[in-house]
């Protein structure tokens, strides 16, 4: 999830090029995508990979996983969280007070650095 579109555009096909047989969906910020969680759980269908940007408007990427959390959306084990941002500022928010299983990429995410985190 972004609210930059041409940014959102160039991840999807990465994503699309690296995963090939996988459905891709993506929301202008949190509280789109806590709906998008939401009906897919009610259908019992759950994401593999949330990347999130930090900074978005309505919900930024922070808030998105406080309330991942707090609702139990998700299984942080099964479900893995990227931040992503250009600011430095977060480079350590996977250290800070958000969920363990959040990993934080700088902008822009590459098929290398997804890839690794991947394993």
């Amino acid at each position: 999830m972004d609210d930059d579109k041409i940014y959102l555009y160039t991840t999807e096909r990465l994503l699309k090029r690296v995963f090939t047989d996988v459905e891709i969906l993506s929301a202008p910020h949190g509280a789109a995508a806590l709906a998008m969680l939401r009906d897919g759980a009610d259908a019992g269908q759950l994401p593999q990979l949330i990347i999130s940007d930090i900074d978005m408007p309505l919900m930024d990427g922070l808030a998105f996983i406080r309330e991942l959390e707090r609702l139990k959306l998700i299984d942080f084990n099964s479900t893995k969280l990227v931040l992503n941002s250009n600011s430095h500022i977060y480079r350590y928010a996977d250290k800070a007070g958000v969920n363990t299983a959040v990993t934080y990429i700088q902008k822009p995410i590459t098929k290398e650095n997804l890839l690794s985190f991947l394993g």
